[in-house]
């Protein structure tokens, strides 16, 4: 449209690209919060999406995310509700 109406004018296109989106299923704690303490080593686990995750354990939706990590990387889970370091 913007190119229509000043067709003499350069225009030009920005997109936002999106990563993978991993989700951490439901927490068996009732209010589904948990507290993980700083430097706590916890499990990620694919595959299991359907059972609750536990603080010391999250079940996430991508069964194949560790070919892809390095030591170090920063993991944001939940559109950045929950962050991870490797």
């Amino acid at each position: 449209m913007a190119k229509r109406l000043r067709p003499h004018k350069n225009c030009a296109l920005m997109l936002e690209l999106r990563g993978r989106e991993i989700r951490v299923s439901a927490f068996s704690d009732p209010k589904g919060e948990v507290r993980v303490r700083s430097g706590a080593t916890v499990k990620m686990t694919g595959g299991e999406f359907h059972m609750p995750s536990e603080p010391n354990h999250l079940r996430i939706n991508c069964d194949f995310i560790q070919n892809s990590l390095k030591p170090n990387d920063v993991i944001y889970f939940d559109d950045g509700k929950a962050v991870g370091i490797v």
